[in-house]
């Protein structure tokens, strides 16, 4: 059996093995070798920080992990690198760095689905540095939404109908007809789906969940559409102004008997599930408009009306205002004291401008007209 050690003194990292012998035998024979305990071993003068040990992954998700490891100093801050197997801490080769963290355990994000990583941990105290623990393997999950199903389709969708989808279907446990897409975009009010079964009971209820903000879940507010009995009819529904711009998850759900729809991931007794596509499109915001220049011999401050569904708004600058389009962007050069205000020092040289709007979900206006 081997056992990987870790001497620190400053930046010193030594991997090696350690092994004895034991019942010696006769001869120069023995039976066998056994380790001694594991350890970090600390050297060194005041510049010498414990090394992390005991590295552990775990609550791994298609994008994120916890990472957790024993403090073996006095260090409250730590340094995390996440990057590909073989890859070098330090030295700028990793995927995803968290610098300065304060939490043990600590999760970190913004990981790529269905790859093979390596973390290290380093500890921070009194402005120096550990040497990196020994690495940690994890590989994050698929991108996968919840299954759902019925075990018996006594009752089944028949048909769903929205904008370019028109799928006729036959009994299922669960379809997957996401290869079918139509499109909406943020903002859209009064959307309608169709939908038709075998059987219009009483007791049949039919559910509508729409994953928004891409997250592989329906469990965000606004995400559970509808919950309505019978299962032939028009519905409508209406698409957040803040809905994530790409391609989402439409979850169809019809089911038999009990209360409610179930919600969108299991099994029920009685029912079917589909999913399709649904393509949130950019879509457009309205113009700024009266858009205005006042002076106070100092400053000048841009004003002009507000626009529904703006999360900010974008300024651009030219001496020229014949130039081609898009200007320089001169919005982080001022200040914002009202959301339809802005105000910059007096420029030297005339100067035109104009105001776009911005969603948080990237829709953007057309720009205004210049002043």
């Amino acid at each position: 059996m081997k056992k990987q050690y870790l001497i620190s003194l400053a930046v010193l990292f030594i991997t090696f093995n350690l092994f004895c012998l034991n019942d010696m035998g006769k001869g120069g024979s023995y039976d066998g070798y056994s380790m001694t305990e594991t350890g970090v071993i600390e050297l060194g003068g005041s510049g010498s920080i414990p090394v992390p040990t005991d590295l552990t992954v775990s609550d791994i998700t298609s994008s994120a992990a916890t990472f957790c490891w024993t403090e073996n100093g006095a260090a409250t801050q730590w340094n995390i690198e996440v990057g590909l197997p073989g890859f070098t801490p330090g030295t700028s080769s990793y995927e995803q760095a968290y610098p300065l963290v304060t939490e043990n355990p600590y999760t970190g994000g913004d990981l790529t689905p269905a790859t093979d990583y390596e973390v290290y941990v380093q500890s921070y105290y009194n402005g120096n540095v550990s040497i990196w623990s020994l690495p940690a393997a994890f590989t994050t999950t698929v991108n996968e939404y919840c299954e759902a199903s019925g075990a018996n389709q006594f009752v089944h969708i028949t048909s769903v109908a929205i904008g370019d989808i028109n799928n006729p279907s036959g009994a299922s446990p669960y379809s997957d007809y996401t290869a079918l897409s139509t499109s909406v975009t943020p903002g859209d009010t009064g959307i309608e789906i169709t939908t038709s079964c075998n059987y219009n009971f009483y007791y049949t209820d039919l559910g509508l969940w729409i994953d928004w903000n891409h997250d592989y879940d329906f469990e965000d507010a606004g995400e559970d559409l509808f919950c309505v009995s019978y299962g032939n009819g028009t519905y409508t529904f209406d698409v957040p102004i803040d809905a994530a711009v790409g391609d989402t998850r439409m979850r169809v759900r019809l089911k038999y008997s009990g209360d409610g729809c179930h919600g969108p991931c299991g099994e029920t007794a009685y029912g079917e599930v589909e999913d399709y596509t649904l393509t949130i499109g950019g879509g457009t915001l309205d113009v700024p408009t009266n858009v205005a220049i006042t002076h106070d011999g100092t400053d000048i401050t841009l004003t002009w009306d507000p626009v529904a569904g703006a999360a900010s708004y974008n300024i651009y600058s030219s001496t020229n205002p014949y130039a081609a389009q898009p200007w320089t962007e001169v919005t982080d050069t001022g200040s914002f004291p009202n959301p339809e205000e802005w105000t910059v020092t007096s420029p030297v040289v005339d100067t035109f401008y104009y105001v776009t709007a911005d969603s948080e979900s990237r829709m953007l206006s057309n720009p205004s007209d210049k002043e």
